[in-house]
């Protein structure tokens, strides 16, 4: 891990260079248009309102 300090602490992912700090944050790769992670939650639809009406 030394030898990598030596470097600037960035990741090249997608041709885009991104901090460390941000690719810890964003696993998923998807730095930039949403800097929380839980955006690729967000994307999913929710789920169908029957089922709750059916309760």
């Amino acid at each position: 891990m030394s030898s990598d300090s030596g470097r600037d602490p960035a990741i090249k992912l997608f041709g885009r260079t991104i901090p460390l700090q941000e690719a810890k944050a964003e696993p998923s790769g998807c730095a930039g248009e949403g800097e929380q992670p839980q955006d690729a939650t967000a994307i999913e639809p929710p789920p169908p309102p029957s089922s709750a009406d059916n309760g």
